[in-house]
């Protein structure tokens, strides 16, 4: 992924402009991004099936306690 970017960036910032080989980057770039986050988002699944009521619970308070136990405001 980090070597997609880095192609995309020397297209992008080089002397002529290819537009259609920045599109295929991007749209490459695009695919590997979604199937990350699909991959991501069944890992997920697969693990809170898994997981006990009380770790659900447990879980739950940690999310809504935010990054490093600051809670977030509730949200209307």
């Amino acid at each position: 992924m980090r070597a997609a970017h880095k192609g995309m960036r020397a297209l992008s910032q080089g002397d002529t402009i290819d537009e259609a080989a920045i599109r295929a980057r991007s749209a490459a770039i695009a695919a590997a991004n979604a199937e990350v986050m699909i991959l991501n988002a069944k890992v997920r699944s697969e693990s809170m099936q898994v997981l006990t009521s009380e770790q659900l619970a447990k879980l739950k308070e940690r999310q809504e306690a935010g990054p490093r136990g600051k809670r977030r405001p509730q949200q209307q």
